[in-house]
């Protein structure tokens, strides 16, 4: 009896091992890639293992050399690339609708989803970014709109109001001016006024940054391109870009009001609104909300986005995720995506801006003061010129990011901007109509 009950033991035993090895066999595994490192990869990390444990789908993840990794274009051709493949605006299209490779259209996949409905979970203005010529390309992971913080002490210090809803950029400067000084304790309005022992700016704006940049041209009535993506001249050239170049290169120059690239530079890493430097922080997103919520040198407040002569318009920094159109497994990646999407949203809200409109606000965003700033300017969001091609970064971001640094170091004051920008346009025609 206890030999049988042995051998009955050991043939259960056997069993067990066998389905086990059966079911590692039959497990799938998927492969991920992300720039992501550091806290944004644990969050990653955290959200595929609570993924895994509950599908029984396995996730390697990898990691991208940036959001614009050239590599993964490359491996997608190939027949190499991950299966889920995290993507910024910049790179959507482009990865998107690649001849070779490319990113899976996820609209079959949705529409096979009984019961869910990304059109109607998520802010629209944001979901859409994924939405490139009718085909759902990808579904956003987080993202951020931009505002402008404000030193709430060196505005009482001067008298001033805190800027609400409906100011202007001509309010922006007027106030800059006044929050501007010099180590005499003079503003930029005194005749007496020093420009070369400024210790106080009004006005720190991102000076090479042509998506904060953006929002400024957009308020002031322009597109920078065409419907088609294909035109820059009539669009990149116009009078209103051209004035919203000038509102920085005169902040640097003539008024003396914004710090130019060489002061910046000057103290490399040092944030001037977190160290009393500057007075107006913007356009500018959530990512320090944190660090200066911590400092307790710093008072401070968000405000929208000033008015321009055409509307008030922000502009949205967002990353994805998508699957890749070659995977050998879509339903499982897709499944992944959607995860992303849905419960790791919970994760990402604690530190960004989530899609996901219940999500978000279970989490209160839309009620704290500071972030409920940025979600506000989501109903403001102006269509990315950047979506309207796939080759948005050489054509046009990289030219007028030089040109944005140029008119704000020494000799960018003598620049003929129009001039400057009617090159850049024509150029761009030629390099707009490259394929990609």
């Amino acid at each position: 009896m206890t030999i049988r009950r042995g051998v009955l033991v050991i043939l259960a035993l056997l069993w067990v091992t066998a389905a086990a090895v059966v079911l590692a066999q039959d497990a799938v595994s998927i492969s991920f890639s992300s720039w992501d490192t550091g806290v944004g990869g644990e969050r990653n990390q955290n959200i595929i293992d609570q993924f895994s444990e509950e599908t029984g789908i396995n996730v390697t993840v990898e990691t991208q050399e940036g959001a614009e990794d050239p590599a993964i274009l490359v491996r997608m051709a190939a027949g190499t690339a991950p299966d889920v493949i995290q993507a910024g605006e910049f790179n959507l299209k482009r990865r998107a609708l690649a001849s070779e490779g490319g990113f899976l259209d996820l609209t079959a996949l949705i529409e096979a989803d009984e019961g869910f409905d990304p059109f109607t979970e998520y802010f629209p203005e944001v979901f859409n970014v994924g939405v490139i010529d009718g085909g759902v390309y990808a579904f956003n992971k987080d993202f951020a709109t931009v505002a402008f913080y404000v030193n709430t002490d060196m505005f009482e210090a001067a008298g001033i109001p805190i800027p609400e809803e409906g100011w202007t950029y001509d309010d922006l400067v007027e106030m800059a001016q006044e929050l501007t000084l010099d180590a005499n304790g003079n503003n930029a309005t005194s005749p007496a006024f020093d420009p070369e022992n400024i210790v106080q700016y009004g006005w720190w704006h991102p000076d090479s940054w042509v998506r904060g940049w953006q929002a400024i041209p957009y308020s002031f009535g322009a597109t920078l391109l065409s419907d088609d993506g294909l035109t820059a001249t009539g669009y990149l050239n116009t009078e209103a870009v051209v004035q919203s170049m000038e509102l920085y290169r005169d902040s640097v120059h003539t008024l003396h009001i914004s710090p130019s690239i060489a002061s910046i530079q000057a103290q490399p890493g040092v944030d001037l609104f977190a160290s009393g430097q500057a007075a107006i922080r913007g356009p500018h997103g959530p990512w320090n909300l944190t660090e200066y919520s911590e400092n307790p040198d710093l008072n401070f407040d968000l405000v929208p986005m000033p008015a321009g002569p055409e509307g008030r318009w922000s502009v949205i920094c967002w990353a994805g995720f998508a699957v890749n159109r070659n995977t050998a497994h879509p339903q499982e990646s897709y499944e992944l995506v959607k995860y992303f999407a849905t419960v790791g949203q919970n994760t990402f809200v604690e530190h960004a801006l989530s899609a996901n409109v219940a999500i978000s606000d279970a989490a209160g965003k839309a009620d704290d003061p500071l972030w409920g700033v940025f979600v506000n300017e989501i109903s403001n969001l102006h269509p990315l010129d950047d979506l309207k091609t796939a080759n948005w970064v050489e054509c046009i971001n990289t030219p007028v990011s030089n040109l944005l640094a140029a008119i704000q170091s020494e000799g960018g004051d003598a620049l003929d901007i129009q001039a400057e920008l009617d090159t850049i346009a024509t150029e761009a025609d030629t390099c707009l109509a490259q394929p990609f």
